[in-house]
């Protein structure tokens, strides 16, 4: 609660320097009456409980490629989540599929994109053990929570899962730091940046579940609560946020390679007058100075690094 009133309170003395008074004014009103009426709320509300009660993860598959029978095998999994309005593969997709496939993940490659061609599933093969295409329902979450339902079955409980979608260009730089993390932090689950807007949480853009997390069933439970939500309010909120305050209900920790509350991020910080470690200026240096592999895509265009 107290972090909550700190970013309503940044919010809106950075509105009122960047915007003046009558604007300010007008979005810290319109923002409170809607709070006081509940509607956001009561729309994230009747989206969780009502709507998506009608999205079944696994009726949501148009199609799945998997020559070798991989869902039946035990495998050390990530789970890759990816949309593009106009079913193009990029090739910092590619890029991230090659790194994790050499890290001896099997890969489940989950697109909600409108199609998926027969050429693009012959290049993402080359990476992937399996390959899902799905209706647009639920965002990320919802693929991984369909990822998931594929493979819970045999899915092997004694090493890391991880989930990642391809909303950052890159990786620039090594991904070593982030592996050797989620191998020394076995009980926690790791991420590549956190946030503390609103709530403790680590950003979704790559979630990484230590083995004892696995064994001990936290990354079931986690799983199992998604539901397919059709607004990206309710995902944030019960999923993103939320599912980061689940796992910390559980007690386990969340680390990241990116902490705004820790040096040499919170200087950063402190310097940009920012309260965002992922949106520029301190995206991008936190790239440059090797201390993310990843460029949160919203922000613009790749930066002129090379690729791993």
């Amino acid at each position: 609660m107290v972090n909550r009133f700190k970013y309503y309170f940044k919010f809106f003395f950075r509105a009122l320097r960047e915007e003046g008074i009558h604007s300010t004014l007008y979005r810290f009103g319109d923002f409170l009456l809607r709070r006081r009426l509940g509607l956001g709320l009561l729309m994230e509300w009747f989206d969780y409980q009502v709507l998506s009660q009608f999205h079944s993860p696994i009726k949501t598959i148009i199609s799945i490629f998997d020559p070798h029978h991989h869902l039946e095998k035990s495998s050390l999994w990530a789970l890759y989540s990816s949309f593009d309005k106009d079913s193009a593969i990029s090739e910092h997709v590619l890029t991230q599929l090659s790194v994790l496939s050499k890290k001896g993940f099997s890969i489940m490659f989950i697109s909600s994109s409108p199609q998926l061609e027969p050429g693009d599933v012959r290049k993402l093969s080359c990476f992937c053990q399996v390959i899902v295409h799905r209706k647009n329902i639920g965002h990320d979450f919802g693929s991984w929570r369909t990822g998931y339902e594929l493979i819970k079955g045999s899915l092997n409980r004694t090493v890391p899962v991880i989930l990642m979608n391809d909303s950052c260009f890159g990786p620039y730089g090594s991904m070593d730091s982030l592996f050797t993390l989620l191998t020394e932090e076995p009980h926690s689950v790791v991420g590549v940046s956190k946030s503390y807007l609103i709530e403790e949480h680590l950003q979704s853009y790559f979630l990484g579940f230590g083995s004892e997390t696995v064994r001990q069933g936290h990354f079931d439970s986690y799983m199992s609560r998604i539901r397919l939500l059709a607004t990206k309010e309710a995902i944030v909120r019960f999923f993103e946020i939320g599912g980061s305050h689940y796992l910390k209900k559980l007690k386990v920790p969340l680390n990241a390679l990116v902490d705004p509350l820790q040096e040499p991020v919170a200087q950063m910080l402190k310097i940009s007058k920012s309260d965002n470690a992922i949106k520029d200026p301190v995206g991008t240096e936190l790239v440059e100075k090797g201390l993310s592999p990843f460029y949160k895509r919203s922000n613009g265009a790749p930066l002129d690094l090379p690729f791993f």
